[in-house]
This record gives structure tokens, sequence and C-alpha cells, in this order.
């Protein structure tokens, strides 16, 4: 009998649904204080008052200092105030649409052999679209994101040889026209075209490169010509060509996509030969380049894209008190691949989460986006690097300042007066596991978040309570129906969770899975997981109340399309 499955095409075509009515209505920036917080981790690090007025930081004064007359009071309760994160590079908030390819005259049949590249065959070449135009973050996405205290997201063209240009905006709820600080940061640029015909491959996407940049260099030649009046061929009515001008004067840099270190070697000799500056998007393995990467000032722009985590083969296996005999006895029968496969797996792996380390190390500018995952993915991995050893400080850096800066936003990324108010207040350091966000500023406007809601889990599961085994799962959402998934896991005495949750790629029906990991208090289950698949990353977080052998509650739903709350009833089948 087939599993049931977990379909995510419902997901994406749900949130397409979406109520406009959830989004605030506008409403006005208040000037206010911030009293109390702290700017410092330590134990006795000086409380603060944050004045906000216009949208910007106007001062910053110790709390004992009076308050201003007649102006909001926000209660900082004493909490830690960080810059609002940036995310570097997001693919989820704008939609990348498949360029006109003819934009020329078609190709006569007829003719004898071309001697020549068509002059405006246009598959994967679209350097006009701006993502300004088609900008996409609704209230859902942007709550989502502010929830992991991000306020700032540059929205980027994905998939195509030359995409388009990229539009850094805030996360606060509001229309495009005032979300977007800055319209055309990067080009963006990737070995990957979508629609039929030439180019198709790496060596077909590289040529059309090569080709468009040279019509581009003669496009702006002509162009400057006809404008100083100087004898010589019209310039042709070309937008494409137009919108590469600033990236043929070095003027505007291309954000290139490249996880893998050959891909990462092929960008570099590009920019080169064809006189560009590139910017790293992804940079998996920017770590074997990262000499060359600082010798000629790249930056990176990491996405932590590291897959699944192999289990650890130098870390014995904790003893279960009451081992389960009918358990132990089936693993004897599950294959497990030879120590030496496992270990250069696991070698192989943590090569990719230190790649932030290796590249500081050398001194390359790097940043974090989030790419095809969500906000708090990109947070939780960005403390597991820090867990493993990158320094606090250059990982803080890479959210705030030092990505405002290689985005060209200046006033972001620093808490200090005359920078714009965009901060959160969270509840611990941000790179300890347990730390929330209580508070989050965005332009002046200040969102609070239910941190009751959002509280770890306490105690033990009451007695004779086990959610070990098989879970068929069912979900009720307003806007579509979910067809029904399953759920793996084990339980320890003291209540932590572990299991897989299988499901389907939406696009090509190939099985995939998620790691489950979570936690049973009394009667109250939660768990979380994510699904890495091509396109993007999915995370599911469970939270309901057990009964018996039934489970009962909601889940929430987040990626690059925002977030999805559906109801769920889960129920233990037989052994």
């Amino acid at each position: 009998m087939k599993s049931p499955t977990f379909s995510l095409v419902s997901i994406l075509v749900a949130t397409w649904f979406a109520s406009a009515a959830d989004a605030q209505a506008p409403r006005t920036a208040e000037s206010c204080v911030v009293t109390p917080v702290k700017t410092g981790l330590a134990a006795d690090a000086p409380a603060v008052s944050i004045v906000v007025e216009h949208g910007r930081i106007a001062r910053i004064v110790p709390a004992t200092d009076p308050l201003p007359p007649a102006m909001r009071v926000v209660d900082g309760k004493s909490q830690l105030a960080v810059p609002a994160f940036v995310d570097a590079a997001t693919w989820g908030a704008c939609a990348t649409p498949e360029p006109k390819i003819d934009q020329d005259l078609p190709a006569d049949m007829r003719a004898d052999v071309q001697i020549d590249m068509r002059a405006a065959n246009r598959k994967g070449v679209e350097p006009a679209f701006r993502a300004a135009a088609a900008f996409d973050f609704d209230a859902s996405k942007q709550k989502a994101w502010r929830e992991s205290g991000f306020g700032v997201v540059l929205a980027a063209p994905h998939g195509q040889i030359l995409g388009g240009t990229s539009a850094l905006a805030v996360t606060r709820d509001a229309a495009p026209r005032d979300a977007i600080l800055a319209p055309d940061v990067f080009a963006h640029a990737a070995f990957a075209a979508t629609g039929q015909g030439y180019p198709s491959t790496l060596m077909g996407y590289t040529a059309q490169l090569r080709q468009l940049f040279l019509d581009a260099q003669q496009h702006d030649e002509l162009a400057s010509r006809a404008l100083a009046g100087r004898p010589g061929p019209r310039p042709a009515f070309d937008p494409e060509l137009d919108a590469l001008g600033p990236v043929v004067r070095r003027e505007r840099r291309v954000a290139c996509e490249a996880q893998l270190a050959r891909d990462i070697e092929r960008w570099l000799s590009l920019g080169d030969e064809l006189g560009f500056d590139p910017v790293i998007v992804g940079g998996r393995e920017a770590f074997k380049w990262a000499d060359a990467l600082a010798r000629k000032r790249i930056p990176v722009i990491l996405t932590l894209d590291w897959g699944d985590e192999p289990d650890d083969p130098k870390l014995e296996k904790k003893k279960v008190e009451k081992p389960d005999a009918a358990a132990e006895a089936a693993k004897r029968f599950v294959y497990q691949e030879p120590l030496g496969v496992r270990e250069a797996k696991r070698a192989q792996w943590e090569e990719r989460r230190d790649c932030a380390k290796v590249l500081a190390e050398k001194g390359v500018v790097f940043a974090f986006g989030t790419g095809a995952a969500s906000a708090s993915d990109l947070l939780g991995k960005v403390r597991k690097q820090v867990e493993a050893g990158l320094p606090r400080d250059l990982a803080l850096r890479a959210l705030t300042a030092g990505s405002a800066e290689l985005l060209g936003a200046p006033r972001l990324g620093v808490l200090e007066a005359g920078r714009d108010a965009d901060f959160a207040l969270w509840t611990a350091d941000p790179f300890a596991k347990d730390a929330r966000v209580a508070t989050v500023f965005v332009d002046g406007y200040d969102y609070a978040f239910d941190l009751a809601a959002k509280a770890p889990l306490e105690g033990k599961p009451d007695e004779g309570v086990d959610t070990s085994g098989a879970w068929r799962v069912e979900y009720v959402s307003s806007d579509m129906p979910i067809p029904p998934s399953t759920l793996e896991l084990a339980m320890k005495p003291d209540g932590e969770v572990t299991g897989t949750l299988n499901a389907l790629d939406p696009t090509t029906q190939a099985p995939v899975s998620g790691a489950v990991e979570g936690k049973v208090a009394q009667k109250h289950m939660r768990l979380k997981t994510s699904l890495t698949l091509p396109q993007f990353v999915i995370e599911l977080a469970y939270d309901g109340e057990l009964v018996d052998d039934a489970w009962k509650g909601t889940v929430t739903m987040k990626g690059p399309f925002g977030e999805q709350t559906a109801e769920f009833t889960g129920k233990k089948t037989p052994r």
C-alpha cells in the first residue's frame, strides 16, 4: 500500500489566495522612546533609552535620563537591542519571468550557413527586468522575516543567464512604493535559462554571456558617440543592452549564482575576461577559492545551503535506558555505509558549514542571504556556525552592518544616532538557541510578538504518554484541502522526540524526507522539520495536544512564499 505523502503544491497555491484582510491597515510611525534596553551582552551592560523620531534613531541616552515629554513609551523590559538583520539575497520577494527570446528577425532557413550569431536571441537574457517593478512581499512574508529579526531584504531575480536587477526593501507592512529603499542594486546572473532551444548547456550559457557583453560594449560605445555628435552607426533601440551599460562601465556589480568551486572559478575568469565585477551568491564551496576572492576583493553572499547534516561517526550514540528489543533486532538488518564513507560525508558537510570561518580568516567580505530558504532557516544555520567556532561578532556583522555596506545602504545595520530606526529587541543573544524576538522596529514602525505562544515546552511527558511510532496526519485548511502525511517518531523518556517526515517533490514527484525533532511535555507535543527541494526550502512547525493515540493542533509552513497555517489531526497507527 502506498504511503500517504505531504503535497507542497497545495501550500504554494494556497498562499496565492491568502486574504488581503490579514495585512494591517496603514499607520503612521509615531515618535517614541524605547526603555530600558541593553546594547551589550555583559551582565553589567548599562541600560539605555533609544529615542525614535521620524523613522530615525534620534539619540541613545542612559535609561536614568528624564524621558522626553509627550512621547509614547515602549517598555524595553531590559531586553537586548540589536540592529535589524539584513537578508542579502532572497528569491521569494519577486517572480522572475521567462525572457522573450526572439527580439530580432527570425533566421532565414533557406539561406546559406550563418557565419555569425543572431543579433538578439535572448533566451535567458533580460537585464532590463527590475525586481522593484515586480516586487511581491505580502503581509505573510513580511511577518515571517520580522519574526526572525530581519528588517530589510534584497529581492533578487533568479535562474536566468542575466535575470535583471535586484531591489532593496524593508519588511514593514507597506506598499512597494514605500517599502523599496533602492530599486537597482545588483545585476543577477546564473548558469541557467528557462525555455526551449539554444542555449541549454553550460557551454551555450557561457557563449551567450560572452556575445551579450560584446554587444553591450559596442552598444554603449555607439550610444556615447551618438551623444557626442560623432559619426557612426545609429545605436539600436534595445532596453536590454541599455540596462547592461552600468555593468560594462563597472558601475554596477554582477551577483553570480555559484555553489560549487568550479562555477566560482568560471565566474572569476569571466569577470576578468568580460570586464565586470562579480559578487558570488551561494558560495557553498567558496572556501576553496578564498585566497583568490580575497586578492580580487570579491565579496560572497552565503545562502548556507549545506544539504542534510549527516551523523558524526566520531560521536558515540547515547544508550537508551530501556532499549526496545524489537527495534534493536531490526537495526541489524538495516544497511549502513562503510565507516570511511560516512566519515568522508561528515567531513565534506563540516567544510561547507565552516566556509564563513575560512573566508573570515582570509579576509573575504561576506554576508548572509536566504536564497530559496526562509529567514528562520537562515538564522538557525548562522547559529550552527557560531556554535562551530565562527566568531559571534563576525556573524552579527555579516547579518547587519557588513550586509548593509555591501548592498549600498549605509544608514542600516548599526545602532546609533542618525541611523534608520531598524532594530530588534531580543530576549537573549540572537545566536542562543532559545533567543526570541520580542519587538522589531522597521522604519520606526514597531511590531510586538506574543512570546508566551513561542515559549519552549517545560517538563516531562505524563505517565503513559509515548509518541513513538507511525502517525497519519490529516489537515484542514480554509484555503484548499491538503492531502494527509505520515510521521515516523521516536520519543525518549525525557520527552525529546526525533523522527522523519516523508514527502514528494511537487514538481518531480520524487520522494523527499526531512528530519524531525521536537519535545513532549505533559500532553503537549511540538515538532519541527524542513524539506529541501531543488526550488526552495520549506519549514514545518507542528503544535498540538495529545489525547490517547490522537494528536490535534496547528501546523505552520514557512518558505520563500511566506507563512501559511492549517489545522491538523494526527492518529497513531498500531505497530
